[in-house]
């Protein structure tokens, strides 16, 4: 993410015209995607916090799963996808083993208020930091 185009939002016309000529690029979309929600949440956590709250609001990061994301992506990709599914198997989480983070935040009780742990981030079922 080139935080230098956040920027952009506030710059003059000549700027957001550069800005919105650079072509689109799919990996790098979805990166400023997750990075936006991490930033949402943390600021979320905050606000609620600072206004005296007690929901609490965490990041999950499930780790690497093997999902269905690739199936809408070009036919040779997905094609060397379907050659190598098998082989991830040995080392991706099934959706049901990714899922298990988010449920272990959504549901464990010593997690139920921010009195303990607010705006934090999960990684294998417990806080880490960001990097």
């Amino acid at each position: 993410f080139d935080f230098s185009e956040l920027a952009i939002v506030g710059g003059d016309e000549k700027e957001k015209e550069a800005y919105l000529q650079k072509p689109y690029e799919l990996f790098r979309a979805y990166g400023q995607s997750k990075l936006a929600n991490l930033h949402f949440t943390t600021e979320l956590a905050r606000r609620l916090e600072q206004k005296g709250s007690k929901i609490p609001v965490n990041q999950i990061h499930p780790g690497e799963v093997l999902t269905e994301v690739m199936r809408d992506m070009h036919p040779i990709i997905v094609k060397l996808y379907n050659i190598f599914q098998p082989v991830a198997y040995g080392f991706l989480k099934s959706a049901p083993q990714g899922a298990f983070c988010s449920l272990h935040v959504a549901t464990d009780p010593s997690l139920a208020t921010s009195e303990k742990t607010n705006g934090a981030h999960f990684v294998r079922c417990a806080p880490a930091p960001l990097s």
